[in-house]
């Protein structure tokens, strides 16, 4: 056999092991998946960071890369600061701490939300008004209220009731 004919018969004893191994996904010429680069801001408890939104971002990542497995370890390095200090010191071990994603959501959210959070909002959800804003502007306003409000979600009637009233009528 020459070295040729044995370099080709051991690629495809290789392509048809790697095939058989692999689940069917996009492949490319070298019969690789693509790799996904996935990125999330990291939270570090500042003013205007929202932990429900990059809880959000952090699963919408997830979703994306498919990784229902690492969610924890995709999320504990997008932390930073005192979060991230928080929850490597957590236990003895990061997988001991937080066996699963919704554990270290739900700890995070005890440790890390403001105390009242849905009153916060809801009182903002209130006053809030369109004014010299862009309707397109209220609206986003309006929406990034109500998702903040997540844990304690109002009835529907009651914030398009909220929306309309904030509403400029000129």
């Amino acid at each position: 056999m020459t070295k040729n004919a044995l370099l080709e018969y051991l690629q495809q004893k290789m392509s048809a092991i790697f095939a058989s191994v692999m689940p069917p996904l996009v492949m490319d010429d070298f019969s690789r998946p693509k790799p996904l680069m996935v990125s999330v801001k990291v939270f570090e408890r500042k003013d205007g960071d929202n932990l429900l939104f990059w809880v959000r971002k952090v699963e919408l990542a997830i979703a994306s890369a498919m990784l229902q497995q690492k969610r924890v370890a995709l999320a504990i390095p997008k932390l930073g600061g005192r979060a991230r200090e928080w929850a490597l010191t957590c236990g003895p071990s990061v997988g001991a701490a937080f066996p699963s994603w919704a554990e270290l959501k739900l700890q995070l959210s005890r440790v890390f939300s403001l105390p009242n959070q849905a009153c916060r909002v809801r009182a903002r959800l209130l006053v809030a008004r369109q004014g010299n804003k862009k309707l397109e502007d209220f609206a986003q306003e309006m929406r990034t209220l109500i998702a903040g409000m997540a844990a304690v979600p109002l009835p529907e009637a009651v914030t398009v009731t909220m929306f309309i009233d904030g509403l400029c009528m000129a």
